[in-house]
């Protein structure tokens, strides 16, 4: 759509730094939905947080009711809802409602064990398949509250279906089909596997640096090298939903973000490929 909502961080006091900003392209919108292409390193919803946190959906109502300009310049709107959420580090496709009929008519496909979303994951490693499904519940960990680990026995049922896009040395790009709807169900998933997201800290996952591709690569000694991935490499890339009025079903897609390009580049051009397909 071209549009772009602004959003700030609450005001903090002069001897803080600087309040932050989003530009927060949006996907597609009509009288129901708003759909817009999350950044990373910002939270979707609050829920999934121990502390307070800033997150999307507390903006937006923030914004709502202080009328802010992009706000002002959509009629009628009251509240924004979010369909499904996505953590802090994963980008890309996120849904949010403008009215109750329309959450309401959405809410049941997120139990519906439907394949409507896909994702993008850049992961260490290779899976034994090219195509592959994991069943294996999940549970809060019990020592941290915000993650979630595989238990078979007493975790809720979560299913994952993935498949391998391209492989290269030490790493492999796959999409992935979420069948479920757990929180952080594709990361606890690829642990599970022993195949963590690049850089998931949460799950062991190490950060991406070209310095371990590049041969005879010397980064600045002056500064510390900044990963070329540097928060896990999730990214939701397409969503296909039943569109909550008479409209029949609607695709929409997030190019895949700078750091995923310029980590496959780098991965293409410098990771000799040990695997075939």
């Amino acid at each position: 759509m071209g549009d772009i909502i602004k959003l700030s961080s609450p005001a903090t006091k002069e001897s803080e730094i600087r309040s932050h900003y989003w530009e927060i392209p949006v996907l597609f919108e009509d009288g129901d939905l708003l759909i817009i292409d999350k950044p990373s390193n910002l939270l979707a919803v609050q829920n999934y947080s121990p502390v307070e946190a800033l997150n999307i959906q507390s903006l937006f109502a923030r914004d709502i009711e202080r009328k802010a300009t992009w706000v002002s310049s959509r009629e009628g709107l009251t509240a924004l809802n979010c369909l499904y959420p996505l953590d802090a580090d994963t980008s890309g496709v996120l849904i949010f409602t403008k009215t109750q009929k329309a959450q309401e008519c959405l809410k049941n496909l997120l139990g519906s064990e439907k394949e409507f979303r896909t994702y993008h994951a850049l992961v260490h490693g290779k899976p034994l398949k090219d195509e592959f499904t994991i069943q294996a519940g999940l549970i809060p960990h019990p020592r941290r509250s915000d993650l979630m680990k595989v238990d078979v026995k007493r975790g809720k049922k979560s299913i994952t279906r993935f498949k391998i896009l391209e492989s290269y040395s030490g790493y492999t790009l796959l999409e992935c089909y979420p069948v479920t709807e757990r929180y952080l169900q594709i990361r606890a998933h690829l642990r599970y596997i022993k195949c963590p997201a690049v850089c998931d800290s949460f799950y062991y996952g190490r950060p991406l640096y070209l310095s371990s591709l590049k041969p005879k690569y010397r980064p600045n000694t002056k500064r510390e090298e900044r990963p070329l991935m540097g928060r896990a490499a999730l990214h939701c890339s397409r969503v296909e939903i039943p569109h909550p009025g008479s409209s029949p079903s609607i695709v929409i897609e997030s190019p895949l973000p700078k750091d995923f390009k310029v980590s496959i580049k780098m991965l293409k051009q410098y990771g000799v490929k040990r695997w075939e397909h």
